[in-house]
């Protein structure tokens, strides 16, 4: 998750700066600090590891990492230059004093409460002074408005990237008296979606989910019918947002109501589903004409993954992405049934899963 902070001018002059976390605590993908004063720039250039951030300007974005005092990194984030503000000198008389421009800037990084809590402390080391809430401001632009709208609801990195790009942009057309170009940034980018993984008992598919997630959120057994109910993982699938959902395996449980009832689960997990992914194994015969023909006919998307490859016999390479053919578990006894593409994979061992993490991104972004 990334975490956001803000810094503004400071009341006093012995501050360089103020800092203000601006996303809800432990909520959201990111922390966005907000982050301005007159020593802002110095201050995050002394802590990023970054040539950039000397010379950004508003609207462009610097990568780096953190570091600590000592140089250790603390989280991989991403500064944003903002417009800078005008704070007035001294009192609005008949010769007001010239107007101070203050440098603004945002600091994302992961979101979680140790992340935010090594951010802030960092910040404050910098000589920033920490404020519960930003500056209010009223008058915010239009693509401002939105970009803190929809903060809340980013999850990745790439989503971040997309939502600051689509401000800046708007914002400089806005600036110029021009017609923003889209009312929303990226809508596929933004989205979160709902990715379900289904196929015949005991074909990997709760292995699968947790080699996408990174972590074990499913159990994983050599038995059929381990997965009753459907299991989430939210997590980033080259940088898109997706929310994994593991079903119930298709297959005949003699009188196991529980299981019957689980697949009526599954068939309805697929049918809402942006893109589903048909684990079938690879390394044993499959008789995919029982369920298959239905799901292809029920997606909206599908991608049939011939997991244990590292099993299936030798000439069957691993990894390899191919269309529908003879010798893939496609069904033959459904014409209207729609090709779906193939990869084999090893959800055991990794194998396959960077083409199937592209070919994922290629259908979930295809609209």
């Amino acid at each position: 998750m990334f975490i956001r902070v803000h810094l503004w001018l400071p009341m006093a002059h012995s501050s360089p700066g103020l800092f203000s976390l601006l996303t809800p605590p432990g909520e959201g993908g990111i922390a966005v600090f907000a982050v301005e004063g007159p020593g802002a720039r110095a201050a995050l250039a002394r802590a990023v590891s970054s040539r950039r951030i000397l010379g950004l300007e508003p609207g462009e974005l610097a990568y780096g990492r953190l570091l600590d005092a000592g140089g250790g990194v603390l989280d991989e984030v991403i500064v944003a230059a903002l417009s800078p503000r005008e704070a007035s000198s001294g009192p609005a008389i008949h010769s007001p004093q010239p107007a101070t421009v203050i440098e603004r800037f945002e600091l994302n990084s992961h979101a979680g409460g140790a992340a935010a809590a090594a951010v802030a402390g960092r910040l404050r080391e910098l000589g920033l002074e920490e404020r519960s809430a930003p500056p209010e401001e009223p008058d915010l632009s239009g693509p401002e408005a939105q970009f803190r709208r929809m903060l809340p609801e980013v999850r990745t990195r790439r989503q971040l990237e997309a939502l600051c790009q689509w401000r800046a942009e708007n914002g400089r057309l806005e600036a110029e008296g021009r017609r923003t170009r889209t009312p929303t940034p990226v809508p596929a980018v933004m989205k979160t979606h709902r990715v379900v993984i289904a196929g015949p008992v005991n074909a990997g598919k709760s292995t699968l989910l947790n080699r996408l997630a990174g972590e074990d959120r499913a159990i994983v057994s050599p038995h059929p019918g381990t997965t009753r109910d459907s299991v989430a993982a939210e997590v980033s699938v080259r940088g898109l947002a997706v929310e994994l959902v593991d079903t119930a395996g298709f297959g005949r449980l003699p009188g196991d109501a529980l299981a019957a009832e689980a697949q009526e689960q599954a068939w309805r997990e697929i049918s809402g589903a942006d893109l589903v992914l048909v684990v079938l194994d690879a390394s044993a015969p499959q008789d995919a004409g029982g369920f298959a023909p239905e799901l292809l006919r029920r997606a909206r998307r599908a991608i049939i993954v011939r997991n244990k490859s590292d099993l299936a016999a030798a000439g069957k390479a691993s990894g390899a992405r191919c269309q529908a053919s003879a010798d893939t578990p496609q069904p033959t006894s459904a014409p209207d049934a729609p090709l779906a593409p193939t990869i084999a994979v090893s959800a055991l061992t990794g194998a396959g899963i960077e083409e199937l993490a592209a070919e994922m991104e290629r259908q979930l972004l295809a609209g």
